[in-house]
Formats: structure tokens, C-alpha cells, sequence
């Protein structure tokens, strides 16, 4: 699940398709889709800033529906500073902007952990 308003990343989910990747991705919405269909997503991948919820905010939502155990955030520097993640989720943050190979390669990683 690729959770993003802003369509250079958004774009992202044709690039993991080529690369055999099955992506849903949100510009809103993701929310309603994981209640709906929480088993189908193995990673999940969130905004740090959007419009409505915040990336943290969305994760703790997701969270209390089904354990997400693979994640990540994508931000600017200036959204770190906005939401504050935790010192355990520094590890789990993806920069913008990131190139395409970068992003694949971080998922890539992400999947094989156990």
C-alpha cells in the first residue's frame, strides 16, 4: 500500500509494478481500503504530510486495525521536524526526493525482513 498526495512519488507504484510488485496506491482513501482488505498488504508506505492525516496519524489508525510489521515513511526534511517520528522510526524513513532505483531497492529490503 503506497500512501501519497504528491504524484512524483504516487508515480512510484508503476515502477514496482514493472518490477513485479502488486501496489495499491492512494492519494486518499487508504484508510476504507485496509478495513476492507487489511490482508493483502504486506508493506505499507505513508506520507509523513498529507491534507487530511498526517502519515503518523494514519499509521496508528492502520495499526489498530492489523499489525503492520513492514513500513515505511516518505518525507522532506521539513515533514520530520513537523511530525516527529519516533527515534525507533528514523530507520523506516524514506527521503524526497528519492530516485526510483533508491525506492525499489529500500522495498526490495524492507520484504525480506523477517
Amino acid at each position: 500500500m503506497l500512501v501519497d498526495d504528491e504524484k512524483n512519488v504516487y508515480s512510484c507504484n508503476t515502477a514496482l509494478t514493472h518490477n513485479g510488485y502488486w501496489v495499491q496506491a492512494f492519494p486518499q482513501e487508504a484508510l476504507k481500503c485496509f478495513k476492507e482488505s487489511r490482508s493483502r498488504f504486506d508493506l505499507v508506505i505513508l506520507d509523513l504530510i498529507m491534507p487530511s492525516l498526517n502519515g503518523v496519524e494514519l499509521y496508528t489508525k492502520l495499526k489498530a486495525i492489523s499489525k503492520i510489521s513492514k513500513y515505511y515513511f516518505i518525507c522532506s526534511g521539513r515533514s520530520t521536524r513537523t511530525c516527529k517520528p519516533s527515534p525507533r522510526r528514523k530507520a523506516d524513513i524514506l527521503r524526497k526526493p528519492i530516485a526510483t532505483e533508491d525506492f525499489i531497492n529500500a522495498v526490495k529490503k524492507k520484504r525480506q525482513k523477517s
